[in-house]
């Protein structure tokens, strides 16, 4: 019995190592380029879109700000339960 709770505990890791490595390796490259691209459509929109662009833009921006504070905060959630666990 005591080889089973062998094995769980290390399907359990692997299972851990692979969704970090996911995060690390791939979600986090995807979102930082999305970022740097919706970056860049809001400043087209503030410089072409006149004051209803600017006033849209400036919304855009902020919500993409947001976006990165919450990705940010979820990076060192992971970072956290990886290094405690």
């Amino acid at each position: 019995m005591d080889d089973g709770g062998a094995a769980i505990n290390v399907l359990i890791e692997r299972i851990k190592n692979i969704s970090i490595d996911v995060l690390e390796n791939y979600i986090l490259p995807v979102a930082g380029a999305l970022v740097v691209i919706l970056i860049i459509w809001s400043g087209i929109k503030y410089i072409t879109g006149g004051p209803k662009g600017e006033e849209a833009a400036k919304k855009s921006l902020i919500a993409i700000f947001i976006g990165v504070i919450i990705m940010m905060i979820a990076v060192v959630v992971v970072n956290l339960i990886k290094n405690i666990a």
